[in-house]
């Protein structure tokens, strides 16, 4: 339609349907990004939720001690910070460990709390 307003001659028409054209793709990128933030954080919260349900199981039946040092250090930050990140897990413990090394060891910890829920029933 811009094309065709501007080979008739109306390039003032144009250019506002070109600027038309400009904002609404700002504001649905906008949205699209505002939305893939909202949705990541909800994953955060989420998976935040389960892990600390998962580390109270097992120091409920086995103590935190049960845990190994590097498990229990791990347990203890994301029962202080249960919306931290996995990156901001890892600034937490020193930044020693990547985002991956922070998600085998949640790992860890969710395979035992699922042990422990297999034998309790």
């Amino acid at each position: 339609i811009e094309e065709l307003t501007a080979a008739m001659g109306a390039s003032k028409q144009a250019l506002e349907i070109m600027n038309i054209k400009i904002y609404k793709d700002i504001r649905n990128h906008a949205n699209r990004q505002s939305n893939c933030d909202t949705a990541n954080i909800d994953k955060i919260i989420v998976a935040g939720q389960q892990q600390v349900a998962d580390i109270r199981l097992i120091i409920e039946h086995r103590g935190m001690a049960a845990l190994p040092d590097d498990l229990r250090r791990l347990a203890q930050v994301r029962l202080d910070h249960p919306e931290a990140s996995l990156r901001e897990l890892s600034e937490l413990l020193g930044g020693d460990l990547t985002r991956s090394g922070i998600n085998h060891r949640l790992k860890r910890i969710a395979a035992l709390a699922d042990e422990i829920r297999q034998k309790t029933g």
